[in-house]
């Protein structure tokens, strides 16, 4: 018995089994891009590090470029909580004092900030 497997025009195919090839060549696309990588080596190595050398700051620029990027991570963190604050006290009457919410976008807000200062620290040691 031959098996013979052909695909409809498609104009002869429903908007169901148009999407279902179309998911379909998407798949195989991804998954010959996966394999390519795979047997290429491209899942090795560090390439957070090699795809972008970091630029060095020339050495009579840094205390100025440090000190400009601590006062605009201040001036973001002030920023963040002013639009935090304005946004929740709009919707305190509509959410009958949901402090969780205030609470999760402060809490990301001091780590999002502790975060930048330390790699700041980390480029710009004392």
């Amino acid at each position: 018995m031959k098996w013979k497997f052909s695909i409809p025009p498609p104009d002869g195919m429903t908007i169901g089994q148009r999407f279902l090839l179309t998911i379909i060549i998407v798949l195989v696309i991804l998954f010959a891009m996966a394999a390519f990588g795979y047997f290429t080596g491209g899942w090795e190595g560090d390439y957070a590090h090699s795809a972008a050398a970091r630029y060095v700051v020339p050495e009579r620029f840094q205390a100025d470029v440090a000190a400009l990027e601590r006062q605009a991570a201040d001036q973001a963190y002030v920023e963040h909580i002013v639009g935090l604050y304005n946004t929740w006290v709009s919707q305190v009457a509509n959410l009958g004092h949901d402090s969780e919410r205030i609470d999760k976008g402060l809490d990301n807000n001091r780590k999002a900030y502790i975060i930048a200062r330390e790699r700041m620290e980390r480029a710009f040691p004392h």
